[in-house]
């Protein structure tokens, strides 16, 4: 079941991805941008603390500028490790509108759909005929997440690279069906973007 949800989760990056290059009426362009994130599990926002800790790669195509608006696909590797969650490895991809200004500033908004692979540290235990058992020292969770962010940053016109920081929030669904089944995820990040194309 596992394998099927990354399968198809990974088939719709994709075939959005296909999508967005076919577009030969657009100018496409394809930025790269790396961020560090304050994790948390809390809504809508939580402590701001680096021990538990993330890091966000994205890649974003353009499938439609029109002036200072744009309209593109970004896909997102997210990494993150919190000191009492655990850890988690989460793909997720989306549509995003941005707006760019003239003096280089920016703001964006991002709502995407994707999928989690959570790692639990401690042991899980279960109530079952009047006994506690353990189950596993790591406890591995399959969720869907439903993300969603917004960005405020500047654009340096000579260079093309940016800087930004931003919020997302997301959600976990489901986490334990019975006591927890929706978790709420909040991360405050911090970043940098690179072009990396330009098609005419």
């Amino acid at each position: 079941m596992i394998q099927k949800q990354l399968f198809i989760v990974i088939l719709s990056v994709f075939g959005l991805k296909l999508m967005a290059q076919v577009d030969g009426k657009n100018q496409a362009i394809s930025d790269f941008s790396v961020s560090i994130h304050s994790h948390n599990i809390a809504f809508p926002m939580g402590s701001l603390s680096f021990q538990n800790w993330g890091i966000l790669l994205n890649c974003t195509h353009s499938i439609k500028s029109t002036g200072p608006n744009c309209l593109s696909i970004p896909i997102n590797i997210d990494y993150f490790n919190h000191q009492d969650y655990g850890q988690g490895i989460s793909l997720d991809a989306g549509i995003q509108y941005k707006y760019l200004s003239k003096t280089g500033l920016f703001i964006s908004a991002y709502l995407g759909v994707g999928y989690l692979q959570s790692f639990e540290r401690k042991s899980v235990f279960f109530f079952s005929d009047g006994q506690y058992s353990k189950k596993n020292d790591i406890s591995l969770q399959s969720s869907l997440l439903v993300p969603l962010s917004f960005h405020l940053g500047y654009k340096f016109r000579k260079s093309n690279i940016s800087a930004f920081i931003g919020y997302r929030w997301s959600v976990q669904y489901p986490y334990f069906i019975d006591d927890f089944p929706i978790l709420p995820h909040g991360m405050a990040l911090v970043g940098v973007g690179i072009p990396l194309q330009i098609n005419n």
